[in-house]
């Protein structure tokens, strides 16, 4: 048994040692070289380019372009200061005319005590018989109307004025419709007549309107809530 485990041992000895050789054999096999190829190098001499003709053009009439020489003022501006903004003026107070007020209260009232004047008179016609009731009504009322407009025209009158050197020894007329309503405002302002002086004309209109607002009409005398009637105005007057 021993001889057989030693031989057996043997050949495997062999068997490995024959393995290595043929694995390392082709590791430490000479390496080929390579081919090595020399080269030469022939410079080329270099050749100068033939110069191209020129293609004929015909000559070109230069063009002369004249410059005007201009001198340019610099003006310097000056930049104007921002100016400050103003102030808002602060609104006038509401200051009521009371002389006018007191004035038109006068009126009203002259106006009562001649309606109640009038009524008076009215009744004192009936209970005599003089006037019949409607011819009373009537004359009542023309007198009521005759004697308010008497007022309303003393009312201008007074607001009334003419510059005597510019009318001088003239007679100026001036006849002019006005309607009122049922509290005393202005409804219409009409000249009827001129009196051919735009001056004349028109101290007359700025004194009505100044008269602004009239006492209030009786409503004896009120035609659909209006009063209507002609002023004249004579320069004479103003004399």
């Amino acid at each position: 048994m021993k001889l057989i485990s030693f031989f057996v041992s043997v050949l495997l000895h062999l068997f490995f040692i024959l393995l290595f050789i043929l694995i390392i054999k082709p590791i430490n096999a000479p390496i080929k070289s390579k081919p090595v190829y020399t080269v030469s190098l022939i410079t080329i001499p270099k050749q100068k380019p033939k110069p191209l003709k020129p293609k004929e053009t015909k000559p070109q009439k230069k063009q002369v372009v004249k410059l005007k020489k201009t001198k340019k003022k610099i003006v310097r501006k000056a930049i104007p200061k921002p100016k400050p903004k103003p102030k808002p003026k602060p609104k006038p107070k509401y200051k009521p005319d009371i002389e006018k007020k007191i004035k038109l209260l006068k009126e009203r009232e002259r106006i009562e005590n001649i309606k109640e004047k009038l009524l008076r008179e009215k009744i004192k016609a009936l209970r005599e018989h003089v006037l019949t009731q409607q011819a009373a009504e009537k004359a009542y009322r023309q007198k009521l109307a005759e004697n308010y407009v008497s007022i309303i025209q003393s009312i201008i009158y007074s607001n009334w004025g003419v510059e005597k050197s510019i009318i001088q020894n003239r007679v100026f007329i001036t006849k002019v419709d006005i309607k009122l309503d049922y509290s005393g405002n202005l409804v219409k302002l009409k000249v009827v007549r001129s009196s051919g002086s735009a001056y004349f004309d028109g101290t007359v209109i700025d004194a009505i309107k100044s008269s602004e607002p009239f006492p209030k009409p009786p409503k004896e005398i009120l035609t659909s809530g209006m009063v209507e009637f002609v002023i004249t105005f004579d320069s004479r007057e103003k004399e």
